[in-house]
């Protein structure tokens, strides 16, 4: 049993796609995922699969991630988060354990950019102080 009032914990899977993709780059995996009796969701970034956002509008990755981060934030506590990110959405991952730290339990990085500890991504210098969670 989960320490949330006695509910047994669920494993869900949150996948987050790289750059030029949407959500629906993880359809098999978590087609095959649920099929094993796991929760598994993806998400579009802004501006990105069928998210309606012109991505010529989108300048931070506060704006881009939010997503997300609305996501997160309405998975139950009792759901034990593996978070999945590819390519560019490994940034994203790293921000959204910053920011949900109690929610999320592992993050996995496929081929994915890793920001590393007291740095900003190398190709987005507006991220600094985003990853303040690491700094040495």
């Amino acid at each position: 049993m989960g320490g949330d009032g006695g509910v047994a914990p669920i494993i869900h899977f949150v996948f987050v796609h790289g750059a030029c993709h949407g959500g629906w780059c993880w359809y098999k995996l978590i087609t095959l995922l649920l099929a094993a009796g796991f929760k598994a969701t993806s998400v579009d970034l802004t501006g990105a699969g069928i998210n309606l956002t012109d991505s010529n509008t989108v300048f931070d990755f506060d704006h881009y991630n939010q997503p997300l981060f609305s996501l997160l934030s309405e998975i139950p506590p009792h759901h034990k988060i593996i978070l999945v990110g590819h390519s560019i959405g490994g940034v994203t991952v790293t921000e959204a354990l910053c920011k949900f730290t109690d929610k999320i339990s592992m993050v996995i990085y496929v081929a994915a950019e890793m920001v590393q500890p007291g740095t900003t991504s190398p190709n987005n210098s507006n991220v600094s102080g985003s990853f303040s969670c690491y700094s040495q």
